[in-house]
């Protein structure tokens, strides 16, 4: 199937996958995006090739402030002496900048993905 579809898209390989193995949902549509997970997982496994990708998704940065955020001070070292805390949801642009450098600043993995997966 792979030499079938030489010239072709991932895609596209992905749904004659789906069309030869019968892979649909309750509704009868291909389940094209979990056949093209499979695919990219035994690709890495060393058991298939596929087709070059046509397209990469540009790495995208985060909106981030000009500066650090300056160092907390006066924080208390214990839990229970935290008083006065709140809750902000993050929604405005200047939210936003301050949570992205936060994260850099600040998170293991940085600004992210924070979400990572694992494939056994």
């Amino acid at each position: 199937m792979l030499e079938e579809n030489e010239g072709r898209s991932r895609s596209a390989f992905a749904l004659r996958v789906c069309e030869r193995f019968e892979l649909f949902d309750a509704r009868g549509k291909p389940q094209q995006t979990g056949c093209m997970k499979a695919l990219r997982e035994l690709e890495g496994s060393g058991h298939i090739v596929l087709p070059k990708p046509w397209w990469r998704p540009a790495a995208v940065s985060p909106k981030r402030l000009k500066r650090p955020v300056d160092a907390p001070n006066e924080v208390p070292t214990q839990v229970g002496e935290v008083a006065g805390l709140q809750l902000i949801k993050v929604e405005t642009d200047a939210h936003k900048r301050l949570w992205n450098e936060l994260m850099v600043q600040e998170h293991p993995r940085g600004a992210g993905p924070l979400v990572a997966m694992a494939f056994a």
